[in-house]
C-alpha cells in the first residue's frame, strides 16, 4: 500500500458515514467492535475525531453466503480515496486458489489407481481467516473502524444513539484487496506442513475451506468435538490446533457429497453440479447487467461480475470466451468507481453465455475429461496454413484432406487468423462427420497444428477480440455436437538451406572440398532433361531413407521380428553369453527354445533375428545357414515336431447358412458381415485382406480397399485389392466376383455404406465409420458358427475348396487365391480337403 500522498489523496480522511439499515445490524456491529476490543484486533477506543495520517470507510453487516449470520466488512474501496486505490493491485491480485481444475485431475488421477473404492468428501472451515492475519502500521492507520452510528430510521429523525466509537484495526479485513494474498501466503504455509510434514495427499484450499475425500471407511476419534471423522480431517484439526488456527465444529463436514466451493461434489458418481438456485441468481445477474438502461456500470460492478462468471467456469469451461470483450474493456483501468460503456461486443458476448447456461443441466461429469488425446481419441486430424499455399487439414485414419485457398496477399500478421480459422474448420467438419457414429459418450477428437498460439487458445479458450468469435464458433459445435476436443502442437518441419543444404555440414565437403576446391566434384556436358526438383536438406534426406527402411517389412511382421529379438537377447543375459551371433549362440539358442515352443515357430524366429541384427552384424545371415544351425533346428523338428492343426474349410452350406440367418430387417453390421463373408469366400481372401489388426499400431490404411474402386456388374461386381501377402511390390490385384448371392448381399451393404458414411474412403466399413476389425469378425464368425475348428482362414480354404470341386485347374485356384507357386504347393499338401478335392474333380 502506498501510504505517501502525492497524488492529490488528504492527510485525513473521514468516510465513515453508512448508518446500518436496521436495529439488528446496529447491534451486530456493535457487539462485534467489542469482540473485536477484547480479542486485542482493535486499538482502544478513541474519538470522536480522526488524528492526523488516519481514514475511516464505512463499516457494514453483510449476510453470510447461505446463512443468515451477519459478516463485519470493510468497505475500503467506497470512496475517491478509498484505501483500495492505494494498493497496486498488480502486486495482490491473483493469490492461486484450488478449484475444480485442481481437484478433478486430482481425483481422476485416484480413481485410475482404485475405480471401485467408496468414498466420503470433507470440508473444514478456519474462522475468522482474514482477521488472523495483522497488517503494518502505516496500513493500520488507513482503515481506522468506526461504530456506534444511528440507524437510517434514527438519522432521518434526527436521533442519536451517542458518540462514535473509533478504533484503529490491526489485522486484515473483509474489504482489503490486499487481504486474500496475504492470507494466501499463510494458508499456503499451513497446507505445505500438512502435505510434506504431515504426509496428508490430496488436501486442497479455497480461501479459508480445506477440502478433500477419504475412504468411507477410514474414520478416527477426534477429541475436541467427541466424534468420529475422516482421518485427513481429523489430522489436519490436530495440526490446527497445534499452530493456534481456530474453527468450529458447526463448520468442519463430510459426507458422501458436499458442497464445495458452491458446487454439489460426489466422488463417487464422480459430478459435480451447480445449484438451480445459484444458477438462477447468475442468470439473473447477468441479464441485468446486459438490459442496463444506461449501458454504463462502475469498474467494481465489472469486476464482480468477471468474478462469478469466473467461478461459473469451474463447470462452464467452455464458456470462457463470454469475457474475452469485457476483459479488453476493463484493461488499463483502475478506479474503482469510473463508469465503463456496455457495448455491443460485451452485450454480444454475455447474450451468448446466458444462452448457453440457460441450456445447460448443471451436472459436470468428471470422467468425460479424463482421456488420453494421443490413444483415446476417435479422430485425429492435422491441421496447417500458409498465407503462400493456402489452408487445409488432413484425416489419416481416412486418408482424407480438405483445401482452401486464402484471401489474396494477405498481410503477414493474419497468418495466427488463418492457423485458428484452419482448426474452426476441421472442427466443424469432425463435428458433422460425429452425428453419423453411433456412440454411448461424447466423441473424442484430437487436432494437430504446428502453430503455438493456435493451441494455446483453444486450450485456454481465452483470445483477444478479434479471434473470439472463432472461439466461441468451436465451442457451438463442441456443445451442439457432444464433442470433446482436444488442440496438440505439432513440431514443423523447416529447411536449413532451400538449395544446398550440404553447404554447413562438414560431413559431406568431399576431399577437395575440404582443400578449397569445388563443391561438385562431378558435372556432366549433356544437358539434363529432369524438371527441376527442390532440394532437400540432410535432415530430409535421412528421414525420408528411415521411412523406406521402416517400411522394408510389413509391421505386423516387424512386430514379429522385434519379439524374436527380444527373446534372443532375453536368453543371451539367462546364459551369460555374448550377443553377438556365432554358430555356437544360435544352436544353442535354437535347442533352447524348442524346449518351449514348436521348432516350426524357431524356424521363424531365427529369420526375424537374422532380419533384426544384420545391419549390427552382417555376417548373422551366413551364420544362420550354417551346418550346426541347420542340423540342430533339423534334429530339433525331429524330436520335438508335432502335427499341425489346420482349421475346417467352409463348405457350400455354411454362406447358405449365414443367409439364412440375416434378420428380416437387418442392421448396417449384419448387411457388412454377411457380405465380407460371401466375399472372403469367392475372393478366397485371407482375413487380413479384409479386416484391420487389433492392434492399432500394425494398422496400414494403404492395405484397405477403396470405396472408389468398385464397379458395379449386371452379373458381377469388382474392386482393387490394394496388396496381399504374396504381393511383395504392392501393385495389388483386381477381385471380381460373379456368385448371384454374393452381388445380391453386397448392392445391399454398399446403399446402406453410402448412406452412412457417403465421405468414407474404405470399402468395409461399420455403422460408427470405422474399417472392421479382425476381433469384430470373428466374433460374428463364432456366433454364427460356433465350432472352434472354423477361424479366419476357413473362408479361404473353403473358397479354394469350392473351386477344386468344380473342377478348377490348379494353376486357376492358385492365381485366385493369388499365391505364390512354391507356397501354394505346400499349401495343397496340407490341407487334406483340398487336396481331395481336387483329386475327385479328375475321376
Amino acid at each position: 500500500m502506498n501510504t505517501h500522498h502525492d497524488d492529490g489523496y488528504p492527510e485525513t480522511w473521514d468516510n465513515s458515514w453508512a448508518p446500518p439499515a436496521s436495529d439488528r445490524e446496529r447491534d451486530f456491529i456493535n457487539s462485534q467492535h467489542d469482540v473485536e476490543v477484547a480479542k486485542g484486533r482493535f486499538s482502544r477506543t478513541f474519538g470522536p475525531d480522526l488524528l492526523p495520517g488516519m481514514y475511516s470507510t464505512p463499516i457494514l453487516a453483510v449476510p453470510k453466503p447461505h446463512s443468515d449470520d451477519l459478516r463485519l466488512v470493510s468497505h475500503q474501496s467506497c470512496g475517491p480515496f478509498a484505501p483500495n486505490t492505494m494498493v497496486d493491485q498488480e502486486k495482490t491480485k491473483g493469490p492461486r486458489m484450488d478449484t475444480m481444475q485442481q481437484f478433478i485431475p486430482a481425483l481422476l488421477q485416484f480413481r485410475r489407481v482404485d475405480p471401485d473404492a467408496e468414498l466420503i468428501v470433507w470440508k473444514s472451515d478456519v474462522s475468522e481467516a482474514f482477521r488472523l492475519t495483522s497488517v503494518h502500521k502505516l496500513a493500520q492507520i488507513k482503515q481506522v473502524a468506526t461504530s456506534n452510528l444511528p440507524t437510517k430510521t434514527e438519522s432521518s429523525l434526527g436521533e442519536s444513539s451517542g458518540p462514535v466509537q473509533r478504533n484503529v484495526d490491526r489485522c486484515s479485513t473483509f474489504g482489503n484487496c490486499g487481504s486474500p494474498r496475504i492470507w494466501a501466503s499463510v494458508m499456503g504455509l499451513v497446507i505445505w506442513i500438512a502435505t510434506f510434514v504431515k504426509l496428508l495427499s490430496d488436501i486442497f484450499c479455497y480461501v479459508d475451506d480445506t477440502y478433500g475425500w477419504e475412504f468411507k471407511d477410514n474414520l478416527m476419534y477426534y477429541p475436541p468435538y467427541k466424534k468420529k471423522m475422516p482421518v485427513k480431517q481429523a489430522q489436519l484439526l490436530f495440526l490446527w490446533d497445534f499452530l493456534g488456527i481456530p474453527h468450529k465444529e458447526k463448520k468442519q463436514l463430510h459426507g458422501t457429497s458436499l458442497p464445495i466451493i458452491g458446487f454439489e461434489i460426489d466422488p463417487n458418481t464422480m459430478t459435480a453440479k451447480l445449484p438451480p438456485d445459484s444458477k438462477a441468481d447468475l442468470e439473473k445477474w447477468v441479464q441485468e447487467f446486459i438490459d442496463t438502461p444506461s449501458r454504463r456500470r462502475t469498474l467494481h460492478e465489472f469486476q464482480c461480475l468477471t468474478g462469478w462468471m469466473n467461478w461459473s467456469f469451474n463447470m462452464y469451461f467452455l464458456l470462457r470466451p463470454a469475457l474475452s470483450n469485457i476483459y479488453n474493456k476493463m484493461s488499463g483501468k483502475s478506479q474503482q468507481h469510473a463508469s465503463i460503456y456496455i457495448n455491443a461486443s460485451i452485450k454480444s458476448d454475455l447474450s451468448w453465455f446466458l444462452r448457453h447456461l440457460r441450456k445447460s443441466d448443471g451436472v459436470l461429469f468428471f470422467d468425460a475429461l479424463d482421456w488420453n488425446p494421443l490413444t483415446d481419441a476417435d479422430l485425429t486430424l492435422y491441421c496447417d496454413a500458409s498465407l503462400r499455399l493456402g489452408m487445409g487439414f488432413w484425416i489419416p485414419e481416412l486418408l482424407l484432406g480438405f483445401y482452401s485457398p486464402v484471401p489474396g496477399d494477405p498481410p503477414a500478421e493474419t497468418i495466427f487468423f488463418f492457423e485458428a480459422l484452419c482448426v474452426v474448420s476441421a472442427l466443424q467438419w469432425a463435428c458433422t462427420y460425429s452425428r453419423a457414429i453411433p456412440r454411448s459418450r461424447r466423441f473424442r477428437l484430437t487436432i494437430f497444428t504446428d502453430n503455438q498460439n493456435t493451441v494455446d487458445i483453444f486450450n485456454s479458450l481465452c483470445a483477444t477480440p478479434n479471434y473470439n468469435l472463432l472461439l466461441r464458433t468451436a465451442v457451438d459445435n463442441l456443445i451442439e455436437h457432444n464433442v470433446d476436443l482436444r488442440v496438440l502442437h505439432v513440431k514443423a518441419f523447416r529447411q536449413r538451406h532451400r538449395t544446398r543444404p550440404w553447404i554447413n555440414d562438414p560431413s559431406l565437403h568431399t576431399p577437395s572440398g575440404a582443400a578449397g576446391g569445388g563443391e561438385i566434384m562431378i558435372t556432366s556436358c549433356v544437358k539434363s532433361r529432369q524438371p527441376r526438383r527442390q532440394a532437400w536438406t540432410l535432415e530430409q534426406l535421412v528421414h525420408k531413407r528411415a521411412v523406406a527402411l521402416g517400411a522394408t517389412i510389413d509391421a505386423s511382421t516387424a512386430s514379429t521380428y522385434g519379439s524374436a529379438v527380444n527373446s534372443y537377447i532375453e536368453f543371451c543375459r539367462l546364459c551369460n553369453l555374448p550377443i553377438e551371433p556365432t554358430t555356437d549362440t544360435l544352436s544353442f539358442y535354437t535347442v533352447y527354445m524348442c524346449h518351449h515352443i514348436k521348432p516350426d515357430s524357431v524356424d521363424s524366429y531365427l529369420s526375424g533375428i537374422c532380419n533384426e541384427l544384420e545391419p549390427h552384424f552382417p555376417n548373422i545371415c551366413a551364420i544362420r545357414k550354417g551346418m550346426l544351425v541347420l542340423r540342430t533346428l533339423q534334429g530339433c523338428k525331429r524330436l520335438r515336431g508335432s502335427a499341425i492343426r489346420r482349421k475346417l474349410p467352409l463348405s457350400r452350406d455354411h454362406p447358405r447358412q449365414a443367409i439364412a440367418a440375416l434378420p428380416p430387417s437387418p442392421s448396417h453390421d449384419d448387411l457388412l458381415f454377411l457380405s465380407s463373408l460371401l466375399n472372403g469366400f469367392r475372393a478366397l481372401l485371407r482375413l487380413g485382406e479384409l479386416t484391420m489388426p487389433d492392434n492399432p499400431k500394425l494398422r496400414n490404411p494403404r492395405k484397405y480397399s477403396k470405396r472408389t474402386s468398385v464397379t458395379i456388374n449386371p452379373d458381377s461386381y469388382e474392386y482393387w485389392l490394394p496388396s496381399h501377402k504374396a504381393d511383395a511390390t504392392f501393385e495389388g490385384n483386381r477381385v471380381i466376383i460373379t456368385n448371384a448371392d454374393a452381388l445380391r448381399f453386397f448392392r445391399r451393404y454398399l446403399t446402406s455404406r453410402d448412406e452412412l458414411h457417403p465421405l468414407n474412403p474404405f470399402l468395409w466399413i461399420r455403422s460408427d465409420g470405422k474399417v472392421l476389425t479382425r476381433a469384430w469378425f470373428m466374433k460374428k464368425l463364432r456366433h454364427l458358427f460356433p465350432d472352434t475348428n472354423i477361424a479366419g482362414q476357413s473362408m479361404r480354404a473353403g473358397g479354394a475348396t469350392a473351386l477344386a470341386e468344380d473342377g478348377a485347374l490348379p494353376h486357376i485356384i492358385q492365381a485366385s487365391g493369388r499365391w505364390a507357386s512354391n507356397t501354394f504347393q505346400i499349401y495343397i499338401r496340407k490341407h487334406p480337403a483340398l487336396l481331395q478335392a481336387m483329386l475327385h474333380s479328375r475321376c
